[in-house]
């Protein structure tokens, strides 16, 4: 069983300031959401899977640059130049 995401789709869209609307576009938000989520449990040794457990800010301020990273460079590129454009 999946634990729940550290920060929602609708927190992603404001972060990155476009919508996410389309249901591909969601699942896709979503996986960000979930790698990120697993990699902040991963490095701070922190589960929060109770339901009613309280996020501390960083760690979802943390999900939500880790989710938009992986979300608007899906070909994961390092680097471009002019000639790229």
């Amino acid at each position: 069983m999946a634990l729940q995401l550290l920060a929602q789709v609708e927190e992603l869209s404001d972060w990155i300031g476009e919508p996410i609307e389309s249901d591909a576009d969601r699942k896709r938000a979503e996986l960000c959401l979930r790698i990120a989520s697993a990699l902040v449990r991963t490095e701070t040794g922190k589960k929060w899977d109770d339901a009613n457990a309280t996020i501390p800010d960083a760690a979802v301020m943390v999900t939500l640059y880790c989710a938009s990273r992986v979300y608007e460079n899906r070909e994961a590129e390092t680097q471009s130049g002019v000639d790229d454009w």
